[in-house]
């Protein structure tokens, strides 16, 4: 079971991706739906998620510096966007993606994949 914080704006997509979370046997340690959030999330939540779904735009902001706190604790994360490759290169250009829609497959195989990472191993307990 990974423990998942969830950042995305629209209240539905984030409430459907919870519930899809959880019936995969996940837990959703939080949502945010803005940048702000999402950074004070990451610094609050302990220990640190094990995986974070980051939507690539939060109420019309690019979610890079939510992409890039993430980064600096080694917290592995994947971007979930219906925008175009243009925009997803302001938030990263390694990390996985899901284009919205996903299906509940799709969002298992990379919960998977980021979980058996090499970073996923890592102490829950870093901050920087």
């Amino acid at each position: 079971m990974a423990r998942i914080l969830i950042v995305e704006d629209m209240a539905i997509i984030a409430l459907d991706l919870q519930d899809t979370v959880e019936e995969l046997g996940h837990e959703v340690v939080g949502v945010a739906s803005s940048v702000d959030d999402a950074l004070a999330k990451i610094e609050e939540i302990a220990p640190a998620p094990d995986v974070v779904m980051l939507d690539a735009n939060l109420r019309g902001l690019s979610a890079a510096p939510v992409a890039e706190s993430l980064r600096g604790r080694a917290i592995p994360f994947v971007i979930c966007s219906g925008y175009g490759d243009e925009i997803l290169q302001s938030v990263g250009t390694d990390e996985p993606r899901l284009a919205k829609p996903f299906g509940k497959s799709q969002l298992e195989q990379e919960i998977a994949k980021l979980t058996a990472s090499p970073a996923a191993s890592r102490p829950h307990s870093v901050k920087r």
